[in-house]
C-alpha cells in the first residue's frame, strides 16, 4: 500500500539569486526549515501509527558531512535527480486530486 509523504505540502517555488538580499534568503531558509522540521515530526508521529512495514522502511536519516562548495552543489543535483520520479508521481497524484470528476 502507497502513502504519500512530503515535507510540505503544494508549496510555492521561490528562487533567490546569488545577488539577492542576503538578509532575505537567511529568513526564508529559517521558515523553510521550520516548515520542514515540523513535517518531519508530524511524519514520524504517523509513522508510529502505522504498521509494522511502514515502521520497519520508514525513518529518518541525518549525516554531517565535510563537503567542498563543488560536491554540495553536485550532491544537491543528484538529490533532486533521486527525488524526480517520486515528484512526478506526487504530482500526478495531485493533479488527478484536482481534475473534476465525469
Amino acid at each position: 500500500r502507497e502513502r504519500q509523504w512530503q515535507v510540505t505540502a503544494r508549496r510555492p517555488q521561490l528562487r533567490l539569486t546569488a545577488a539577492g538580499d542576503q538578509l532575505l534568503r537567511r529568513q526564508l531558509e529559517r521558515t523553510v526549515l521550520e516548515r520542514e522540521v515540523r513535517a518531519v515530526l508530524d511524519h514520524t508521529d504517523q509513522v508510529a501509527q502505522e504498521g509494522p512495514e511502514w515502521q520497519a522502511g520508514a525513518g529518518v536519516l541525518s549525516a554531517l558531512v565535510l563537503l567542498t562548495p563543488a560536491e554540495a552543489a553536485g550532491l544537491r543535483e543528484r538529490f533532486k535527480e533521486l527525488l524526480a520520479p517520486y515528484l512526478a508521481r506526487t504530482e500526478q497524484a495531485e493533479q488527478n486530486e484536482r481534475a473534476p470528476s465525469a
